[in-house]
């Protein structure tokens, strides 16, 4: 069960990679691919067709409010990395001052992007761990069993229902 939290973990670290890149390349060309069209959501919240996701999607304009409210409510993420692991909060970072100032015509709400250990004042949790001995995972998998230890105490006990 533990290992489907940390699968979890993994992905939600990819979408905000790729949320990241999305920012970088978005700010560095002016192109924007009209074809790109947003998924349409039933009732349920499921896409009802694929969502395919990777270094070429970089309109971040097509990515709805609700989608990304959404995402703050429901992930908890915990990121532990070294240094070169900074570029994805760097990014992160970069992102709330880009939508603030209305990058690419975005119009959202200020500090949408905002992001903290914790999730407090409406902000994404993420729990962000230097790889130097601070925050909730402080090191990568380079220091095993430590990273493993880390990794399931900031997981906890899983439920024995859902995992």
């Amino acid at each position: 069960m533990k290992t489907y939290k940390i699968l979890g973990l993994v992905i939600a670290l990819a979408l905000l990679l790729t949320l990241s890149k999305a920012l970088v390349t978005s700010a560095s060309t002016a192109h924007q691919d009209s074809e790109i069209l947003a998924p349409t959501w039933a009732e349920s919240g499921q896409a009802q067709g694929p969502i395919i996701i990777d270094h070429t999607c970089t309109d971040i304009t097509a990515v709805p409010q609700e989608w990304i409210e959404k995402a703050k409510q429901t992930l908890h993420i915990g990121y532990g990395h070294t240094s070169h692991g900074s570029q994805l909060t760097s990014g992160m970072t970069g992102l709330v001052s880009f939508a603030n100032n209305g990058g690419l015509g975005l119009a959202l709400p200020q500090d949408i992007f905002n992001w903290n250990g914790g999730g407090t004042d409406g902000a994404l949790d993420l729990r962000e761990g230097d790889g130097y001995g601070t925050g909730d995972l402080d090191h990568d998998c380079g220091y095993y069993p430590n990273w493993v230890d880390e990794t399931e105490e900031y997981l906890g006990t899983p439920d024995p229902v859902t995992g």
